[in-house]
């Protein structure tokens, strides 16, 4: 059902590296930007996914972790 909402809502596959990704996720979540299936692609790598209408702030929140954003993907 999750799934459903979420398809129907938007959501964006968000790949980001740099030398703390666990930096950027912690700022997402004190951002209160929810993120789901996080996938470690490497040391340095993850994809997550965010709803579509808070791009913006986790564009931002990478950028203040010092992580690069590699890919967006619907």
């Amino acid at each position: 059902m999750n799934k459903l909402l979420w398809y129907i809502r938007g959501y964006l596959c968000l790949t980001f590296r740099g030398a703390s990704p666990q930096w950027t996720l912690n700022l997402l979540t004190q951002c209160q930007i929810p993120f789901w299936n996080v996938k470690w692609i490497d040391q340095f790598t993850v994809q997550i996914c965010i709803p579509k209408k808070k791009i913006e702030g986790a564009t931002s929140a990478i950028q203040k972790a010092m992580c690069d954003l590699i890919s967006v993907q619907e």
